[in-house]
């Protein structure tokens, strides 16, 4: 009878065949897990449609934003880690359309200029600040323009309100650095308007900013999940709580104004630029829903896919007060929220249930 031959395999070989098929298994679970929508596939289609970016359900590009046009002729830009969605039927500029990021994140497109509608008219949305207290409903026109030449003109809108762009004296240069509840100089102003005015639009956060970690609105300031302590939602540092621009997830209520810019600014890392929404982004969406939306009417909270600005919380600006206080030191020095949407208030910037915030985003 032939006798077996045993095959004999040393201790290296083992542990190098080990680790080959270690390495095959690690490269099979990459490329099935490596991105959220088919495999980080992505389907470019600059000078395509909506329609195409729609049906394609992909990422258009992870390296360079989009230019698509709509049924109307209208343009639109993608940034570089977005696909775009059919909500409610809004595949043209006029309606709204949805963008939404790897992590579910949506935000609307403003689109500013003149625009095509669905029923061929054509609409002229101005990028500006408006004074919806004293505005002409047939002709509105906004008490300040965007342009690059006056943003920096300190412009008072309702006897109170403006952007401030720069310290008017050594005290105020002082203040602005040692300020608690808010910064009193509005960041990166000229970048948004450039972008906006070169682009076409901006966007804006679909839904009030939300905590991920958090399915309902609490309306306290530390908050627990699970029995697990989550610290401070007034904490722009913390980092067992994440920011979230979707529905099913609460509002993140109970942070300063400071703290909501902070957490604003550092959403990505891929060159695409967040803010806390100014007074020109927030006007002119008004001015969008009102021109565009289907009645017309801001107390409808979901109008151009864009909710709550009517709204059940008010929410953090960029804007700044001059409205007299006694109580402020110094005494001219105040922040401003808006909700509902045409109205401005004046506030210290602290944290409370009542406030909220939403974020812009633009290339």
């Amino acid at each position: 009878m032939r006798e077996k031959k045993q095959i004999k395999i040393s201790f290296n070989t083992l542990i190098f065949i080990i680790a080959i098929l270690l390495l095959i298994n690690l490269a099979f679970f990459f490329i099935l897990n490596n991105n959220k929508y088919n495999n980080k596939e992505t389907r470019q289609i600059d000078g395509g449609t909506v329609l195409d970016a729609i049906s394609s359900g992909k990422i258009l590009s992870y390296e360079n934003s989009t230019k698509l046009v709509d049924k109307n002729n209208n343009f639109i830009i993608i940034p570089k880690g977005f696909r775009v969605l059919n909500e409610n039927n809004a595949t043209t500029v006029d309606k709204g359309i949805v963008i939404e990021d790897i992590d579910g994140n949506q935000y609307v497109w403003v689109p500013v200029g003149t625009i095509n509608t669905n029923g061929n008219q054509k609409v002229e949305i101005i990028l500006g600040r408006y004074d919806y207290s004293t505005i002409n409903e047939f002709d509105p026109k906004p008490i300040q323009k965007a342009t690059l030449d006056d943003f920096l003109e300190k412009k008072i809108i309702s006897g109170y309100y403006y952007e401030k762009t720069k310290s008017e004296s050594i005290l105020e240069s002082i203040f602005d650095t040692i300020t608690i509840n808010g910064y009193n100089k509005t960041e990166n102003l000229k970048k948004f308007i450039s972008s906006t005015l070169n682009n076409g639009g901006y966007y804006i956060g679909r839904y009030e900013s939300g905590i991920n970690e958090m399915i309902n609105t609490t309306n306290e300031t530390y908050i627990k999940k699970d029995g697990k302590d989550l610290g401070s939602k007034d904490d722009a540092n913390n980092k067992n709580i994440s920011l979230g621009i979707k529905s099913g997830i609460g509002v993140w209520n109970c942070i300063s104004k400071k703290n909501a810019e902070k957490v604003s600014r550092k959403i990505y890392n891929n060159g695409v630029n967040t803010d806390l929404i100014n007074s020109y982004a927030w006007d002119t969406a008004v001015m969008f829903i009102e021109k565009c939306g289907e009645n017309n009417n801001l107390s409808y909270n979901n109008q151009c896919n864009i909710f709550d600005m009517s709204s059940n919380i008010e929410e953090w600006t960029t804007e700044s007060s001059t409205y007299y206080n006694q109580i402020a030191i110094p005494a001219k020095y105040k922040y401003v929220k808006r909700g509902p949407a045409t109205e401005r208030i004046s506030s210290y910037g602290s944290e409370s249930e009542k406030v909220g915030f939403r974020v812009i985003l633009y290339i």
